[in-house]
């Protein structure tokens, strides 16, 4: 049989309130008997203290307690005069014989008078209790009696452990009878707050379940209500973090899938066009209509390989051979692949670092070639005519700052945050002109994350963009 979770908190929470509530009722019970006993035993103390201050006149230097031994009445009175009855029969009198086959009573079965006895100042029994007492189990209570400064005796009372007396008992009943009413009362009351304590419990954990059966379902607009800042409360948040996240990653695909089907299909279209017309005669297979079917295959071939690099950075296998790389020199490899082309299209570039001053930073020397090459391909392609193109670099303790910037046209400051977004384009006919389809900055976003850097962009003073790339110049663990 399965065992709910409401079960096991409810059963949990009854149990232990339950096993509280007796435990502090017995604990309460016999501090309470202790307590009472102790205070009957004080009591009994104080009226026995009476007798000790007035046996004294009782007593001779010479003969002793001899006059109390043989006039036993005496004894009584003594009792009589604190309100006490006395001995109902004389066990210390020598012609008073047991009676056969008679059971002793128990201490707690006898009056005071009783349980008090005489002792000498050696601890000799004189009057008083049938017989010194042999167990040690009831606590036995001595006041000394003393005169002119000596000890000549101690009178002597056993206390019960248990409570005596018929009106203590009787309101030790009460008490006790008191006591399971109350117990009941407070098991009822434990019944009734574990079922609400086990349903607030529960309540988050039930619409948890709710929105988690609703996003197997497709359904990602489900929340969670939250209050709070305890456990459960900090659960259902991260859950409605999760649907969210979840929700705009759906929409992300859903426009990846979108964009990627518009970028593939404008090449295989315009390919597709291209070989119909050859098909049935209109165009002839001329160089310049091969050229413009070539053309269209390597946007193509570039789309599919900046899809692939894309895949294996969010797949984590894209490889990477981690070293000492002299970024000095990978700047100037790269500016020096786009300086003839960047010069025939009338732009300026400006080298602003020592190229023959080495800077060491510590990653992969063929990403970082690919990083930079998009990057000047990106200022390349979105420079207008008789602009400029400037590199510069900046050396720090840690790290190592490069900046590629270029003039008009710029960037709206909206755009700036989403230029490293995958297939976004501020312009698509102009930038599908150039043949960009968006990814070549995804991919240096992609480059520099795996280095453990940063990357942004931000207006140039040149009128275009500046994008800054950080990354740093030791192994991470290094600096740690």
């Amino acid at each position: 049989m399965r065992i709910t979770i409401f079960s096991k908190l409810f059963i949990s929470i009854l149990l232990g309130s339950l096993f509280m509530v007796i435990g502090m009722s017995w604990m309460i019970n016999h501090s309470f008997k202790i307590g009472l006993q102790s205070y009957i035993n004080e009591k009994e103390t104080e009226k026995i203290a009476v007798i000790a201050t007035a046996l004294p006149q009782y007593y001779d230097s010479q003969a002793g307690w001899r006059e109390l031994e043989s006039d036993p009445y005496l004894w009584h009175e003594l009792f009589i005069a604190i309100g006490e009855p006395p001995p109902r029969r004389r066990p210390f009198m020598e012609f008073d014989e047991p009676r056969p086959n008679r059971q002793k009573p128990s201490v707690s079965q006898r009056p005071l008078s009783h349980r008090v006895y005489l002792t000498d100042q050696s601890h000799d029994w004189v009057i008083g209790h049938d017989s010194p007492p042999t167990s040690n189990d009831d606590p036995v209570t001595s006041i000394p009696i003393t005169e002119s400064g000596t000890t000549i005796g101690w009178l002597n009372i056993q206390h019960p452990n248990t409570i005596t007396d018929r009106l203590v008992e009787s309101f030790y009943a009460q008490q006790m009878k008191n006591m399971v009413w109350i117990i009941s009362l407070a098991g009822f009351g434990s019944f009734i707050i574990a079922i609400l304590l086990v349903r607030h419990f529960l309540m988050p954990l039930k619409q948890l379940n709710k929105t988690a059966v609703a996003l197997t379902k497709g359904d990602f607009t489900c929340q969670i209500p939250t209050q709070g800042h305890d456990e459960f409360s900090k659960l259902s948040r991260a859950f409605n973090l999760l649907t969210t996240s979840l929700r705009e990653q759906k929409k992300t695909r859903e426009q990846w899938i979108t964009d990627i089907s518009h970028e593939l299909r404008t090449p295989l279209s315009v390919l597709q066009g291209e070989l119909e017309a050859i098909q049935d005669g209109i165009r002839q297979p001329e160089p310049k209509h091969i050229d413009s079917m070539h053309h269209q295959v390597r946007v193509l071939s570039k789309l599919v390989e900046d899809l692939y690099q894309l895949s294996l950075s969010d797949s984590g296998a894209f490889r990477m051979n981690f070293s000492d790389t002299n970024l000095t020199h990978l700047l100037e490899m790269q500016s020096r692949n786009y300086e003839h082309r960047i010069s025939d299209k009338g732009l300026k570039l400006t080298r602003e670092y020592h190229a023959e001053s080495p800077v060491i930073v510590w990653g992969d020397d063929k990403s970082l070639s690919q990083l930079i090459g998009n990057l000047l391909e990106n200022s390349f392609r979105y420079t207008d005519a008789n602009g400029q193109i400037r590199i510069s670099m900046q050396d720090f303790d840690q790290r190592v700052e490069f900046h590629i910037e270029d003039s008009s046209p710029s960037v709206d400051k909206d755009a700036l945050p989403y230029l490293f977004d995958r297939l976004f384009r501020i312009d698509k006919s102009r930038s599908r002109q150039y043949g960009g389809a968006g990814l070549g900055l995804s991919i240096c976003a992609s480059i520099v994350h795996m280095h453990n850097g940063k990357i942004s962009a931000k207006p140039s003073e040149l009128g275009g963009i500046i994008v800054i790339v950080s990354l740093n110049k030791h192994k991470p663990n290094d600096h740690e």
